[in-house]
């Protein structure tokens, strides 16, 4: 089964070859972790990378380090919506197979055992999100 990662790979880099540091796929990897994070600007695109670069090598390569917010900047003003829109169409049913029937929980209650009807339990309901 193919990796979100070579899904965004199938993007096609409009940018000039010899003028980037940066795989356009890297950047829009980290663009889709960030956004999925609550990621809302580009300095968040660079703190998230900063933060799980440790993580993002064993998927990506960065092999010039963590893009700056400015390169997010560039890219993300000229990136043309369609391309990526044309990319999540054609590989949704993959990608949604990759998260298939997998389980979040957002505040660890479910892992612990700790029911939202159990006696003397006044948190939050668990939040369990299931892609069907």
């Amino acid at each position: 089964m193919k990796s979100i990662y070579s899904y965004l790979s199938s993007v096609e880099d409009f940018r000039i070859e010899k003028k980037c540091l940066h795989k356009l796929s890297d950047i829009l990897f980290i663009g889709l972790l960030t956004y999925l994070s609550n990621g809302e600007d580009y300095e968040d695109m660079v703190l998230f990378a900063q933060s799980h670069e440790s993580i993002l090598r064993e998927y990506i390569e960065l092999a010039n380090g963590v893009p700056s917010h400015d390169t997010f900047n560039r890219v993300f003003t000229v990136l043309e919506p369609e391309l990526l829109r044309r990319c999540l169409n054609e590989h949704c049913k993959g990608i949604l197979d990759l998260l298939w029937e997998k389980q979040i929980c957002l505040d660890g209650k479910k892992l612990k055992g700790v029911s939202p009807c159990s006696r003397g339990n006044q948190g939050l309901y668990i939040v369990n999100a299931w892609v069907a």
